[in-house]
């Protein structure tokens, strides 16, 4: 998959949700100005310049229609409504695509990271669990507008290779100071290998 095709499930996972304009399908998303400089890092690294539009001043964006964007649409969702899938799928959340959505659209609370999503509440289950799959922690949980992810050093530790370093570094920024002091000893020992 290329870098594009993991924004755009990650804005699914999200909020990110279809817009006709002009009679094609775009996806539209919304972010905090915070995000700003994450979006532009990655839309720079990625080159995608010419796939996504995105207005910093204003905290939204629209991805243009693509043939991949086309087809996960047909998958994510049925008869007009956002339900991600009618069973679980975790094939349909790639890693690199939950690090994007939560590094976008997530916020750190006290005891988790929280990532809104606008998949119907009804199919919400189904993605969180399959996300808990991808991920392989047992400790996501869906409410009624949200994802809850409870380990973040544990998501952050299995991201740090898999994922780009503008992702991690954005990824690092969910981890507080007590859990950043008790995963440093296992990025120091990475760091040697």
């Amino acid at each position: 998959m290329k870098p594009i095709d993991y924004f755009i499930i990650g804005c699914l996972i999200g909020n990110g949700d279809i817009q006709k304009i002009e009679g094609e399908d775009h996806l539209y998303f919304s972010f905090e100005k915070h995000k700003t400089t994450y979006l532009q890092n990655f839309m720079l690294h990625h080159s995608l310049f010419s796939s996504i539009t995105a207005d910093f001043q204003k905290g939204e964006g629209f991805i243009l229609p693509n043939l991949f964007m086309n087809e996960v649409i047909k998958k994510w969702y049925s008869e007009g409504v956002k339900i991600f899938s009618k069973g679980p799928d975790p094939f349909l959340v790639p890693f690199e695509s939950i690090v994007i959505a939560i590094n976008l659209f997530g916020k750190r609370q006290i005891e988790n990271i929280i990532l809104y999503s606008s998949v119907k509440k009804e199919y919400l289950n189904i993605l969180s669990y399959s996300i808990s799959k991808q991920l392989d922690l047992p400790s996501v949980i869906s409410s009624s507008n949200s994802i809850k992810i409870y380990d973040a050093p544990a998501l952050f530790l299995k991201a740090f290779h898999k994922v780009s370093l503008i992702d991690s570094t954005e990824l690092a920024n969910y981890i507080n100071d007590n859990e950043r002091r008790d995963i440093e000893p296992f990025l120091e020992r990475d760091a040697i290998l």
